[in-house]
């Protein structure tokens, strides 16, 4: 049983990891929008206890920025 439940877990993180990879900020949508749909998956990484360093998700966030 405690295997089942573990490996549940395991896949419910690589989806929410993967959804916070693949998010970007684009330009043909509100701003505000995107930081909240950022911050909603910042949310359920917490839910899942998936803990990354402050500097890596604000790395992160820069990267995703629109290129100039």
């Amino acid at each position: 049983m405690v295997t089942k439940y573990t490996v549940e877990d395991v896949g419910k993180q690589k989806i929410i990891i993967g959804k916070f990879y693949q998010w970007e900020i684009v330009d043909n949508k509100d701003i505000k929008t995107q930081i909240n749909e950022y911050h909603r998956l910042l949310e359920d990484m917490k839910a899942e206890n998936i803990n990354f360093l402050e500097g890596f998700i604000a790395e992160i966030l820069i990267e995703k920025l629109p290129h100039l």
